[in-house]
């Protein structure tokens, strides 16, 4: 959704949106400091939302569903939740976005995955033992 004219938000400079961004939607670091293994998450999450939406559209809606199902629980919001929840509610709207309009591409499978268990647990590891919040 673009900002428009009569928006209640007025985000005008580079350093407005890029606070914003790394607010809400920074993935922070992983221990390798790595860019490939962010990618790799990203596209972990996009490919598996791809693949269950197609088997149950109605469950996994969207990527928040599908983090929320893979970890057991919903997200809080409120100011005393964990960082994890900010972090998985951050990734779910980035991977929506990259999801947005692409119904018609074939994902290619995550590497080092060949069922789609291992893509859920390859998304599990790296929240667990990569990401890094801050």
């Amino acid at each position: 959704m673009a900002l428009t004219k009569n928006s209640p938000f007025e985000l005008t400079t580079y350093e407005q949106r890029e606070y914003v961004y790394n607010s809400y939607f920074g993935l922070a670091t992983n221990t390798a400091k790595s860019y490939n293994q962010k990618m790799e998450l990203l596209h972990a999450i996009c490919f598996l939302q791809w693949k269950m939406k197609q088997k149950n559209p109605e469950k996994y809606k969207n990527c928040l569903s599908l983090l929320q199902t893979i970890f057991g629980r919903e997200f809080s919001t409120a100011s005393n939740a964990t960082g994890e929840d900010f972090f998985l509610i951050g990734l779910s709207i980035i991977c929506d976005d990259l999801l947005y309009g692409v119904e018609n591409d074939e994902l290619k499978v995550p590497t080092d995955c060949s069922t789609l268990k291992d893509v859920k647990n390859k998304i599990i590891n790296y929240i667990r033992n990569e990401w890094m919040p801050f």
